[in-house]
C-alpha cells in the first residue's frame, strides 16, 4: 500500500534532502490554511504542476491556481485514470524516491528524545499520542478533530495502521464536526472501528453526540486530548504577544472537567489516563468492547506543535503585517 498519511508531510521531504514533487493530485481535497495556503510548504508553488478533481465545480482553483481542474466524481476518474496511465507509471517511477517518501511518516520526530512527561508532570502530548496511535486496531477508521491535538495524531497516525484518515477540517478549520464525521463512518461501515480524536476544546461543541453513539450501539471511541485550554490558540497568543501580555483569559478551559464522568452519565465505556503506562491497555480494553467509548487523555499544553508556529507566521519584517493561522500581507504604505 502506498500511503503515506496525510498530506503534510509533504513539507517534511526538505528533511531529507529529497525533490519536491512535480506533480500533485487532490482528489476531492480542499485547500486552504491546512494545505499551507498559498506559503507553498505543502504544494509547491513552482515547478510542480496542481490536477484537480471535484464533484463540485466552485472548489476546483478556489484558493491556488491550477494547472487542471475536473469535475468529476472522484471514483470515476480514478477508474479512469488507472486504466490509461499505469503501465507508463511503471515504466517512469523513481522507484528510490517513491521508498524514501514513504519514510516519512515514521521519520524520527525531535520530539523522540524528550521526557514523556513534561515538567509540571502532565504527559507529553507527543509520546500521549504516539501510544494511543500505536495501541488502535489495525484498519480503524480514525477521524481528527480540534487543533494542537489534531496535529500530533496527524503526525503519529500511520503508526495505528489505519484504513483510512479523515481530518474534519475546511478552509480555516472547522471545530467539533468530528462527531458528526465518526457518526457518518459508523453507520456507512459498522463492522469497523472509528477512532474520534478530538481536543478538549473542539469536543465541547457536540459532546453529547456520545448519547447517540450509545442509542445507536455505534462502535466508537472518541479521544479527548484535554490540555485544559484552547491549545492552538493559546499557543498562538504566546509566539505574538510574549510576556507583553501574558493572560489567556479567554482560551483557558477549566482543569477540573472530567469528560471521563461526563461519559460514563451518557452511558459511554470511559477512563481516564494520566501516565503513559496505562495508555496501550486502556486502549486495547475499551476497543475490544462493544458499543461507544471514551477516554479523558491529560496531556501537558506545551510542547507547541510546529504547525501553530509554522501559521501563526511572525516575522520581524517591517513591511509585513502577520495574519495568524493565514498568509502575511504586505504593508500597505501611501505616498503622500
Amino acid at each position: 500500500m502506498l500511503s503515506q498519511g496525510t498530506a503534510g508531510a509533504l513539507a517534511k521531504l526538505p528533511l531529507l534532502q529529497l525533490q519536491r514533487p512535480d506533480l500533485i493530485i487532490l482528489l476531492g481535497a480542499r485547500t486552504g490554511m491546512f494545505l499551507g495556503g498559498r506559503s507553498g510548504a505543502i504544494i509547491p508553488s513552482e515547478g510542480c504542476k496542481l490536477l484537480q478533481v471535484d464533484c463540485d465545480g466552485s472548489e476546483i482553483g478556489r484558493t491556488l491556481p491550477v494547472d487542471l481542474g475536473i469535475i468529476s466524481d472522484i471514483d470515476s476518474f480514478v477508474t479512469a485514470m488507472n486504466s490509461k496511465v499505469t503501465t507508463v507509471f511503471q515504466k517512469r517511477v523513481d522507484k528510490s524516491w517513491v521508498q524514501s517518501v514513504l519514510g516519512l511518516a515514521f521519520l524520527e520526530s525531535a520530539f523522540e528524545k524528550e521526557p514523556e512527561q513534561t515538567s509540571s508532570g502532565a504527559l507529553h502530548p507527543y509520546h500521549a499520542l504516539k501510544q494511543v496511535m500505536s495501541a488502535i486496531e489495525p484498519g480503524s477508521i480514525i477521524v481528527l478533530d480540534g487543533g494542537e491535538a489534531s496535529a500530533w495524531a496527524a503526525d503519529l497516525a500511520a503508526h495505528s495502521h489505519p484504513s483510512v484518515v479523515l481530518t474534519s477540517t475546511g478552509y480555516l478549520g472547522f471545530l467539533g464536526n468530528g462527531f458528526g464525521y465518526s457518526l457518518g463512518c459508523a453507520i456507512a461501515d459498522p463492522e469497523r472501528k472509528v477512532v474520534n480524536i478530538q481536543g478538549d476544546g473542539s469536543s465541547g461543541f457536540h459532546l453529547m453526540e456520545l448519547d447517540t453513539y450509545k442509542r445507536f450501539k455505534l462502535n466508537i471511541m472518541t479521544v479527548i486530548v484535554n490540555n485544559s485550554s484552547w491549545g492552538m490558540s493559546s499557543n498562538g497568543q504566546d509566539i505574538v504577544y510574549g510576556s507583553k501580555n501574558p493572560a489567556r483569559l479567554a482560551s483557558s478551559l477549566n482543569p477540573a472537567t472530567e469528560y471521563d464522568v461526563v461519559a460514563r452519565g451518557l452511558q459511554n465505556a470511559a477512563a481516564k489516563i494520566t501516565r503513559i503506562s496505562e495508555i496501550k491497555t486502556i486502549v486495547n480494553k475499551l476497543q475490544a468492547e462493544p458499543g461507544p467509548s471514551c477516554i479523558n487523555l491529560v496531556v501537558d499544553r506545551k510542547p507547541v506543535h510546529p504547525i501553530t508556529t509554522i501559521m501563526v507566521g511572525l516575522t520581524d519584517d517591517p513591511h509585513s503585517v502577520v495574519v495568524p493561522y493565514y498568509d502575511n500581507v504586505p504593508r500597505a504604505y501611501h505616498k503622500l
